[in-house]
C-alpha cells in the first residue's frame, strides 16, 4: 500500500517537470513564430541538421567498422562458445527482425 502512494508521488513529481518543459518548449517555439511572423523561417541552420544526420547515420557503421575483429578459423575452433550465440540467434532472428521492422 505503501509503495503504491510512493509510486503515484514519484509519477506525479515525473509528470509535473515533464509538463513544465513541453510547455516551456511549446512556448518557445509559438514566441519563434510571431517573432518571424509565421514566415516559414527554420528554426535550425541547415548545418545542425547536417551535423545530426552525419552524426547519427554515418558514424555508427564507420565506428562499427574501425572496431570490428577478424577471428581466424583456428580460434573458432578452438573456442567454439564464440560463434554459439549466432547458432542459437541471439542476434539475428526472425523475431528479432520483424520487431525492428515494425518499431522503425
Amino acid at each position: 500500500m505503501a509503495s503504491d502512494k510512493d509510486a503515484a508521488r514519484v509519477t506525479r513529481k515525473l509528470t509535473i517537470i515533464f509538463d513544465y518543459h513541453l510547455y516551456f518548449r511549446t512556448f518557445v517555439f509559438i514566441q519563434f513564430a510571431f517573432h518571424n511572423s509565421f514566415s516559414g523561417q527554420v528554426i535550425y541552420e541547415s548545418w545542425t541538421i547536417s551535423y545530426y544526420n552525419v552524426l547519427f547515420t554515418v558514424l555508427p557503421p564507420i565506428v562499427m567498422g574501425v572496431f570490428d575483429q577478424y577471428v581466424s578459423a583456428r580460434m573458432l575452433d578452438r573456442y567454439p562458445q564464440m560463434y554459439q550465440v549466432g547458432q542459437k540467434g541471439e542476434f539475428v532472428s526472425i523475431e528479432l527482425f520483424t520487431r525492428d521492422c515494425i518499431y522503425m
